[in-house]
């Protein structure tokens, strides 16, 4: 190769250069686009905002300790319900109200004897046609 002038080794260093950052760069993609790398990035950048939500929380839960305190308090009784319902439920009526309600019948009770003691004659009539007027045309 030393036949030929400067100008050509120079520009074939330049050349064989370029293509060794070209293959580094290739290179650097196929590792950085590999699931490790991306899962790792993906996580860090989720990590790094719930550590900012978290920092905004703890300031909001400082500042309000009261309502916080009472929406802990209502999400123990939501999840209490079912139990505290049959705490109710299981619970014995006194007699008194054993008796009140043993007398006064329901609306219910009081729409199915109607609707048992409705006679014929009670019904509407149904209409079928034009309404007559006893005239006849013919």
């Amino acid at each position: 190769m030393s036949g030929l002038p400067d100008d050509f080794q120079q520009d074939k260093a330049l050349r064989d250069a370029a293509r060794d950052v070209l293959v580094a760069d290739i290179e650097h993609m196929r590792t950085s686009f590999t699931g490790k790398a991306i899962a790792g990035r993906v996580t860090g950048r989720i990590s790094d905002g719930a550590k900012d939500v978290f920092e905004v929380a703890k300031v909001h839960a400082t500042e309000q300790r009261g309502f916080l305190a009472g929406l802990v308090a209502l999400i123990a009784l939501w999840f209490a319900r079912e139990p505290l319902f049959e705490l109710f439920r299981s619970s014995k009526p006194s007699d008194e109200t054993d008796a009140e309600q043993a007398e006064a019948p329901s609306p219910l009770d009081e729409r199915e004897a109607e609707a048992e003691n409705a006679t014929v004659d009670d019904a509407e009539p149904e209409l079928s046609g034009p309404p007559t007027t006893g005239e006849t045309h013919g």
